[in-house]
C-alpha cells in the first residue's frame, strides 16, 4: 500500500483470489491495498476485482453465512474510492451505504491496547469489601503513608542512616499497633505487614550501621514476618511457576531481610528461619531465598553447603533451580574446595532435573557456572557432563549449546584476554572447544538439512535451525568481539591496537575457516544470510591483518550465502560497497592480480543489484588501482 505502482500490476491475482477476499486474517490489509492501488489498476481490472467481490455473497450455504459475506463485500466495496467504481450494482450498493451511513473505517479485526492507573490503598480495600471508615482499620491505615514513602525512596537503593532514624519510630509504633489490634479487618492488617517487613527489609541493608536496638527490633520483624500466612499456597497457581515474577507478601520480604542479616550477624534462629524459608511450600518465596542464599557463605560456610545440598535434592521447581545455580555461581570461586562442593549439588540438581532444552535466558546461570568450571578450571565432572549431554545430544540440546558457545566467547575469547598468559591459555582452550562445537554441529546440520528437504514439516525446519543457530553464535559473538561499534550516544567500546587485532585475527582464523568450509558444501551447507551479514562485517574488521586472505574469505562467506538470499539484500549491497571501497582505497596493491583480483572481481560479480551510484564510484575506484 505504500508502494501501489510498483505493487498493483504484481498483486492483481491476489486481489481477486477467494482465499484473500473471504479470510479473515487478510481483510485488513486487502481493504488498505485496494484503497491506495486502485486508481493504478486497468479497467477490466478494476471491473474483475469489482465482479469477484460482489460475488461473495452467492457462496453462502444459510442465512448467517450469508449476511457475513455480505458485510465482508460492503467492507472491501468502500475501500475502493467512489469516483473509480466501474460495475453499476457495485455503484448502486455503496449509494446505499452511504445514504445508511454505513460507511466504516477500515481496521483490524483484533487490536491491544494497555491501560493502567495507580491504586490506592483505599481503593484497594474499597474493591476487597472492607469498611475503611472503621476506627480499626482507620488506626492502622494511618501508617501507610509514611511506609510506603520509605519504601518507594529506597525501593533500589541503600538508606542513609538519616532516613533509617526517621522512619523507624514509625515502624515501631506501626509493629505494636498490628499486635495491639485484632479488631481490623485480615486484609488491612496484612498489607500493613507487608509494608513492615518490606520496610525492615530495606534497613537490612544497612544492618551494620543500624544502633543495637534497631537491629533486635528489625531481627524481630523479619522473624515474626517469616511465620506470616501470606502468600498462601495455591496449587494450581504454584503449579504453573515458571517465571520470577511475583506479587510480594510478608515471608517474600522476611527472605529477603533475614538473608542479608545473615550476611553480618547470623545467629541460630535466624539460620532455622532461612532454612524454613527455603523450602517454603510456595515456590516464589524459595525463590527469593535462593536468589540471595550465597549471603549464608560468608559467616557460616558448612551451614551453606549443608543447605544446598537439601535443596538440591528436594527442589523441582526450575525457577528456583536457576537461582540455585546463580548462588553456586557467587561462592565457587571463594575457595578451590568449594569446586567440588559446587559440582556434588549440580549433580544432585541434575540427577533429578536434567538440563533444560528451551526457554534460556540470554546469560542462564547453568550454562555460565557449567562453562566456567570446564574452561576456566578444566573440571572433570564438567567436561564429563558436556560430553554426556551436550556432545552427544547436540540436536536435543542446540538451545543450551548456542547459549554455551555464546558465554565461552563473550568471557574467554575477547581480545583482551591475549595479553595475558593465563587470559591467553583460556582463550587457546575456548577455541579449542568452540573447534569441537563447529565440527559436531556441523555434522549433525548436514544429517537435518537432508531429512529437511525430504520432509520439511515444522518440526524438521525448526530442529534444522535451532541446531544450525550454534553456528550463527560463534560468528555473532565473534562480531560483538572485535568488530561491533556501538553508536555515538553510548559508550563507547574499547579500541583494540593493531597488533592485539592481528594476534587475535590469527588465533579465531581456524574457527572461522571451519564454518565457510561447513557453508560451502553445495549439498548440505549452510550459511542464513543474518550470519553472512556479520560474518562480512567481522571480516572486514580484519582487512589490515590480512588482506588478501581476508578478501578471500569474504567472497567465500558471500558465495556461500548466495543461494539464501544474502546477494539480493539491501543492506547486504551496502556493507560489501563499503569492504570493496575500503579495499579499493587501502590495499590497492595487494589487489592488482593473481588471486586476490580474481578474488575481488568475483565477489562483486555476486551483486548484481548494486545501484549505478555504487557501481561507478567502485569502477572509478578500479580506474585508480590499474592507471
Amino acid at each position: 500500500s505504500q508502494f501501489p505502482k510498483v505493487f498493483a500490476p504484481r498483486l492483481f491475482e491476489l486481489c481477486i483470489a477467494k482465499p484473500i477476499l473471504r479470510g479473515n486474517d487478510t481483510r485488513y490489509e486487502l481493504g488498505q491495498f485496494l484503497e491506495a492501488a486502485a486508481s493504478e489498476f486497468r479497467l477490466d481490472q478494476r471491473r474483475q476485482i469489482e465482479k469477484n467481490i460482489l460475488a461473495l455473497p452467492q457462496e453462502s450455504t444459510d442465512e448467517d453465512s450469508r449476511n457475513a459475506l455480505v458485510y465482508r463485500r460492503n467492507r472491501l466495496l468502500e475501500r475502493i474510492p467512489e469516483n473509480l467504481l466501474v460495475t453499476d450494482e457495485a455503484k448502486q450498493i455503496r449509494k446505499k451505504m452511504v445514504s445508511e451511513s454505513d460507511i466504516q473505517e477500515n481496521r483490524p479485526l483484533v487490536s491491544f491496547s494497555t491501560h493502567t492507573e495507580t491504586v490506592t490503598d483505599k481503593e484497594w480495600f474499597q474493591r476487597q469489601g472492607v469498611d475503611i471508615t472503621k476506627s480499626e482499620n482507620q488506626g492502622l491505615q494511618r501508617f501507610s503513608t509514611p511506609l510506603n514513602k520509605f519504601s518507594s525512596d529506597w525501593m533500589n537503593g541503600v538508606p542513609t542512616v538519616e532516613a533509617s532514624k526517621l522512619v523507624l519510630p514509625q515502624l515501631q509504633k506501626a509493629y505494636i499497633a498490628i499486635k495491639n489490634n485484632t479488631e481490623a479487618d485480615k486484609e488491612v492488617i496484612n498489607s500493613l505487614w507487608h509494608k513492615l517487613a518490606a520496610c525492615v527489609a530495606i534497613l537490612s541493608r544497612i544492618a551494620n550501621n543500624l544502633e543495637s536496638d534497631s537491629l533486635t527490633f528489625c531481627r524481630q520483624v523479619l522473624l515474626k514476618g517469616a511465620k506470616h500466612e501470606q502468600p498462601k499456597p495455591d496449587p494450581e497457581y504454584d503449579a504453573q511457576f515458571d517465571h520470577p515474577g511475583y506479587s510480594p507478601f510478608p515471608r517474600h520480604e522476611a527472605a529477603r531481610g533475614l538473608l542479608r542479616l545473615a550476611f553480618y550477624q547470623p545467629d541460630q534462629e535466624i539460620l532455622e528461619a532461612i532454612e524454613v524459608l527455603a523450602k517454603d511450600d510456595v515456590p516464589s518465596v524459595r525463590m527469593v531465598t535462593a536468589m540471595e542464599l550465597f549471603r549464608v557463605y560468608n559467616k557460616a560456610p558448612e551451614r551453606f553447603w549443608a543447605l544446598m545440598n537439601n535443596r538440591a535434592i528436594h527442589e523441582r521447581n526450575r525457577v528456583v533451580q536457576k537461582f540455585l545455580y546463580h548462588t553456586l555461581t557467587q561462592v565457587v570461586a571463594r575457595k578451590k574446595e568449594n569446586e567440588d562442593k559446587t559440582t556434588s549439588v549440580m549433580a544432585k540438581l541434575l540427577d533429578r532435573t536434567p538440563p533444560p532444552i528451551e526457554g534460556l535466558e540470554p546469560s542462564d546461570s547453568f550454562i555460565v557456572l557449567l562453562m566456567w568450571l570446564a574452561i576456566n578450571r578444566q573440571n572433570s565432572w564438567a567436561l564429563r557432563t558436556i560430553e554426556d549431554t551436550f556432545f552427544r545430544y547436540p540436536i536435543r540440546f542446540a538451545n543450551p549449546l548456542s547459549r554455551a558457545v555464546s558465554e565461552v566467547v563473550r568471557d574467554y575469547v575477547q581480545p583482551k584476554h591475549l595479553e595475558t598468559e593465563e587470559g591467553r591459555r583460556r582463550a587457546e582452550r575456548a577455541i579449542e572447544w568452540l573447534g569441537q562445537v563447529i565440527d559436531l554441529v556441523s555434522d549433525r546440520i548436514k544429517e537435518l538439512h537432508s531429512i529437511a528437504k525430504k520432509d520439511d514439516t515444522e518440526e524438521n525446519v525448526k530442529r534444522l535451525h535451532d541446531t544450525y543457530n550454534v553456528i550463527d553464535a560463534v560468528i555473532t559473538r565473534l562480531y560483538f568481539a572485535a568488530a561491533y561499534k556501538r553508536d555515538q550516544s553510548k559508550e563507547p567500546v574499547e579500541e583494540i591496537s593493531d597488533d592485539l587485532r592481528l594476534d587475535y585475527y590469527n588465533e579465531v582464523k581456524p574457527l572461522m575457516k571451519q564454518v565457510i568450509a561447513f557453508a560451502q558444501d553445495q549439498e548440505s551447507g549452510i550459511m542464513f544470510a543474518p550470519t553472512a551479514h556479520y560474518f562480512t562485517q567481522l571480516l572486514k574488521s580484519f582487512l589490515s591483518c590480512n588482506p588478501k586472505e581476508v578478501l578471500r574469505l569474504t567472497t567465500r562467506v558471500v558465495k556461500s550465502s548466495e543461494r539464501f538470499g544474502y546477494t539480493l539484500d539491501t543492506l547486504a549491497v551496502m556493507e560489501v560497497v563499503k569492504f570493496v571501497e575500503i579495499v579499493l582505497a587501502d590495499y590497492r596493491h595487494e589487489v592488482r592480480d593473481g588471486e586476490a583480483l580474481d578474488d575481488l572481481l568475483n565477489l562483486l560479480d555476486l551483486f548484481a543489484t548494486i545501484g549505478w551510484s555504487d557501481a561507478l564510484r567502485l569502477v572509478w575506484r578500479l580506474d585508480e588501482v590499474f592507471r
